[in-house]
């Protein structure tokens, strides 16, 4: 079965499509999947193989893929086993789709959610390579160099003492704002 993900990323005539073999390495693909534990991974001539706990089900899976790139297909990466057998990347009318194919004809739900998960996930993620801003290199390095790095329940943890914390910064102004107002 296969299905298709639009991942509402339009390229105008003036973007080219970005390097997504670039910016799509194999960690990064792995750890762009949400309900992933990277136990490990390796990388050789070009194949990839992991071991990876899912956070949802608490099943170990064995990955194993190869991502390819032509001028028509800016990402294609072909899994040797597992619920996906390919996932591709191309434009179709000025707009960069997905496509999953499953090997089963019939995938349960939980499967075809979790890789509209993954595919929203790096379709965010390739929308901050599209322009360059300063709010996009930031948070470009952001999560490159902190968030990817983290398991699911550490992004959870570190993503609600964030909030928390900006919640604390606001009261404490409000207070010293009230202060100054009232007290003078």
């Amino acid at each position: 079965m296969e299905k298709v993900f639009d991942l509402t990323l339009e390229l105008k005539k003036r973007d080219r499509v970005p390097d997504l073999k670039r910016i799509l390495d194999p960690e990064k693909l792995l750890r762009l999947n949400p309900n992933w534990f990277i136990e490990n991974y390796r990388v050789e001539d070009g194949h990839t193989t992991a071991k990876v706990k899912d956070y949802v089900t608490d099943d170990e899976l064995h990955v194993a893929f190869r991502i390819q790139s032509t001028p028509e297909i800016p990402l294609e990466v072909d899994f040797e086993k597992g619920v996906v057998d390919r996932i591709v990347f191309e434009v179709r009318s000025g707009f960069l789709q997905g496509r999953a194919t499953f090997r089963d004809l019939e995938p349960t739900d939980e499967e075809q959610d979790n890789v509209r998960l993954w595919m929203t996930s790096i379709g965010s993620y390739i929308r901050l390579y599209l322009t360059t801003t300063v709010n996009r290199v930031f948070f470009r390095i952001w999560l490159d160099h902190f968030m990817l790095k983290m398991n699911p329940s550490q992004r959870k943890i570190s993503i609600m003492i964030i909030k928390v914390t900006v919640v604390e910064i606001l009261v404490i102004l409000l207070i010293v704002v009230g202060y100054v107002v009232f007290m003078q």
